[in-house]
């Protein structure tokens, strides 16, 4: 299966950019916007200040700078190794021929994250609203990020409450 860019990453553009990532301020901060979602829901950011491009991990909860402005990002667009490290060309097309795709404002998530013991398998990947998969796991990665590497999670808290359940998809 031949896929091309578009499908390889997601379509935002009636998301609050200004909002979409607010349950990962605590890692980001509060001057990053999103430029680019990959199809896993893994976003690249811009600093508004000093133009620098971000990855935000979702999996793992680390952010990397990958490019020192958007010029230098755009370039790097062009990229075999770009595309081979940050868009899983084989899982998204897995996951199409099993009639598992993407509309407007949503990504393949992970039904259990792997922060909580899920696994990277196929099984594990469903389709998910934008705004709810990284509402979520930004605040699960913010709750556990502490927590030295192998501690069991009996349990984790949503703060749903904090906007209403319709402010998800607006």
């Amino acid at each position: 299966m031949n896929l091309t860019f578009n499908d390889l990453t997601v379509n935002f553009s009636k998301c609050n950019s200004k909002t979409l990532l607010s349950d990962w301020n605590w890692l980001i901060g509060k001057n990053k916007v999103p430029i680019l979602i990959t199809a896993f829901g893994e976003p690249f950011v811009q600093d508004s200040g000093s133009g620098e491009v971000f990855f935000l991990n979702i999996g793992e909860g680390l952010m990397t700078k990958v490019a020192v402005d958007l010029d230098d990002f755009k370039g790097q667009l062009n990229s075999d190794d770009f595309w081979e490290k940050y868009l899983p060309t084989q899982a998204v097309g897995d996951l199409r021929l099993a009639a598992k795709m993407l509309s407007i404002g949503e990504v393949y998530s992970y039904k259990v994250p792997p922060i909580l013991g899920g696994t990277h398998e196929f099984e594990n990947i469903e389709v998910c609203d934008i705004q709810v998969h990284f509402s979520i796991l930004g605040q699960i990665h913010h709750q556990v990020k502490d927590l030295p590497y192998g501690t069991e999670i009996g349990s984790v808290q949503l703060n749903l409450a904090k906007r209403p359940w319709w402010k998800f998809w607006n």
